[in-house]
């Protein structure tokens, strides 16, 4: 076997573990009563988020259950704009064909504690090895250069 195809091996490998040390994470925001708004705008579950932590909508992710991100669900809380006390979940338009819109984001009077729970992508890419993947890489290395030279001194 060519030592040069072994090397080639190792190096591609390396840099595939290298390159799998740290990737993206999603994070948690924030969070916010669904009874916390400050004016009356009809808002996504997404915009509200944007509207509240800064960026844009389509940054976030949102979810009804909780904090973890394991749990994230996808869903927000919704109040019918001037209706009070009426909420639901997973209302994909807001503006509503019968005259109410929806907000995910509103003060008006619902009763409860409906909270909307904010994820977004940290945009961790790419990284430093981890010391282990480091000790791996200079130990192949270090092996493919002694049986390199061990083949040299065999030959001559």
């Amino acid at each position: 076997m060519d030592i040069r195809k072994v090397l080639a091996a190792g190096a591609a490998a390396t840099a595939l573990l290298a390159a799998s040390s740290a990737d993206a994470a999603i994070v948690f925001v924030g969070s916010w009563e669904l009874n916390s708004g400050v004016d009356d705008s009809p808002l996504t579950g997404q915009q509200a988020a944007a509207l509240i932590f800064g960026g844009n909508a389509s940054d976030y992710m949102i979810s009804t259950s909780g904090s973890d991100v394991n749990q994230i669900n996808f869903r927000a809380w919704y109040a019918y704009i001037g209706l009070p006390d009426t909420v639901g979940v997973d209302a994909h338009d807001v503006n509503s064909a019968f005259g109410f819109d929806l907000s995910a984001y509103i003060n008006d009077g619902a009763l409860g504690s409906y909270v909307n729970y904010a994820f977004k992508d940290d945009g961790r890419v790419g990284g430093v090895p981890e010391p282990a993947a480091w000790a791996l890489m200079v130990a192949g290395f270090g092996l493919a250069g002694a049986g390199l030279r061990r083949r040299r001194s065999a030959l001559t």
